[in-house]
């Protein structure tokens, strides 16, 4: 707003009624109102009676009458001019008298009625930007109470609908979303793509109105480029002023990770530094290097712990075989779809003396469905949440057998992943006391792990058992699932890792050897 009523446009060199010379710019801006126009002015000079109406930049340029100049205005010309129809002319402004010109044709004479019709502009921006904000509001108070209502509906439960409100409130063309690799529990959709990558295409469905604008993600106001970069430009990625991204720099961090990466290079046995005269730095493994699995060489120890991951993968397929419908709903229900998609996301090998490679997994699901045989009124949302139809029969079946299948960014060649699972119509209760008995195996079987080993383990399943008081917690079937996932994907990387301590060093302390 200051700098709109403070500055005038100006071409590259323009004097004014002083003689003195402006670039581009001229501020500030003249405060005494023009003199009285002459009678008959002379040859060359033309009345303006006023100065009707003003266009920012940003509206000037899509405006039919106006063009590519910084500002513009509705000038009202003086007689004889002032009974002449402009309309049809290319700048011609909708009353007699009156045409659209940009601001470097404006004489700074004039500078008292730039200054009113501008703050006149603001005075009416101000207003239509208020109104459009609680016409939106009152949108926005009109869908939400809809969806509670309809939420609510569905799950019979107040809360439940407002909590799925919330979670639904940026998805209102109610697509299918694919979860967040790193948060499962956000979701991402495109509700259409172009037919082609020709420019006139991808053109054609960019948004024309602010309607067009995904929910909560409006326009730039106003729109253009920012003073610092050329991002917005189509034809390439923009040019950034600071590409090293130099506010990621950390002195401290910086200096450890160079300090690890010369400490690996030095180990001239298993790598030789490349690249020194190219200026193409890496590394390079050494002539007759071997690797040696942990499990050739940790014996008993690292054969427990390849069996107990697998031991507690089992377990958890137990546990999905009876799983109580009430604890399938909402976010805790959704994550446990979710660790059983991760334990059966593994493509373990079934010995441990099978070499086992990053092909094999794990890979993290980014979207669950129900196979074939599934009632009508149970469905899967992608990111592994139960969702219940409305024809949710009155007389619920005793059990209902699952098929679920997962979609995982996984290397092509490889099947996708399945698991079956049976849920328990009846059940509403969220599963903590049928849990008893799994987490009271799942504790004597983590009892026969070496220490320090057994007390990592432990930890990650301190939320399902309390180790200090000897006895089972409560827990919700998602967090129960949570833990014993995390429990046996700890064992299998431990199980899986190739790092061996370094030739003559004694105990388990000291420099290790990747």
């Amino acid at each position: 707003e200051k700098k709109l009523l403070d500055s005038a446009v100006t071409g590259p060199c323009c004097l004014d009624s002083n003689g003195a010379a402006w670039a581009h710019r001229r501020r500030p801006l003249r405060q005494d109102r023009p003199a009285a126009a002459e009678p008959s002015p002379a040859a060359g000079w033309y009345q303006v009676t006023a100065v009707a109406e003003y266009l920012p930049p940003w509206e000037a340029l899509v405006h039919k009458k106006c063009g590519l100049y910084q500002e513009y205005y509705m000038v009202r010309w003086g007689p004889p001019f002032d009974k002449i129809d402009y309309s049809n002319t290319e700048h011609g402004g909708e009353g007699p008298g009156t045409t659209w010109e940009p601001d470097e044709c404006l004489p700074d004479t004039l500078d008292e009625l730039r200054t009113s019709a501008k703050k006149a502009w603001l005075a009416q921006a101000q207003k239509r930007e208020l109104r459009e904000k609680e016409e939106l509001a009152v949108k926005r108070s009109a869908s939400e109470k809809e969806l509670i209502k309809r939420v609510s509906a569905e799950s019979g439960d107040q809360d439940a609908g407002a909590e799925k409100t919330r979670r639904t409130d940026f998805n209102p063309k109610r697509l299918k979303l694919c979860p967040d690799v790193s948060h499962p529990l956000v979701g991402h959709a495109v509700s259409s793509l172009p037919e082609s990558t020709d420019e006139a295409m991808i053109k054609k469905d960019w948004p024309k109105t602010l309607d067009d604008y995904p929910y909560n993600h409006p326009p730039a106001q106003p729109p253009g480029c920012c003073s610092i970069c050329s991002c917005m430009e189509d034809w390439h990625l923009g040019q950034l002023p600071d590409k090293a991204k130099s506010w990621i720099s950390d002195q401290s961090r910086d200096a450890l990770a160079e300090r690890a990466m010369q400490a690996f290079t030095d180990q001239s046995g298993l790598v030789r530094k490349r690249g020194a005269v190219s200026n193409m730095f890496f590394a390079e493994a050494g002539a007759g290097v071997t690797f040696q699995r942990l499990s050739e060489q940790g014996g008993d120890a690292h054969a427990s712990f390849w069996a107990l991951s697998r031991r507690l993968k089992e377990v958890a397929m137990q546990v999905a075989q009876a799983m109580p419908l009430g604890a399938l709903k909402g976010p805790r229900g959704a994550q446990a779809m979710q660790c059983l998609g991760r334990l059966n996301g593994h493509v373990l090998p079934v010995s441990r003396d099978v070499e086992y490679v990053g092909r094999s997994g794990p890979y993290e699901p980014i979207q669950f469905e129900v196979g074939a045989g599934a009632p009508d009124w149970l469905t899967l949302s992608s990111s592994g949440e139960v969702i219940i139809g409305d024809n949710f029969p009155a007389i619920q079946p005793q059990k209902v057998p699952l098929t679920v299948s997962l979609t995982c960014e996984q290397p092509n060649g490889l099947p996708q992943q399945t698991f079956s699972a049976i849920v328990l119509p009846k059940d509403s209760s969220n599963g903590s006391k049928a849990l008893e008995t799994h987490t009271q195996e799942v504790v004597r079987e983590v009892q026969g792990l070496p220490e320090p080993q057994r007390g990592f383990v432990e930890a990650r399943l301190a939320p399902i058992f309390d180790f200090s008081a000897k006895q089972c917690r409560a827990a919700h079937l998602g967090t129960w699932l949570k833990a014993v996932y995390e429990a046996s994907n700890m064992l299998q990387t431990a199980a899986s890792a190739n790092v061996v301590p370094s030739p003559g060093v004694e105990g388990g302390g000291g420099d290790a050897t990747a």
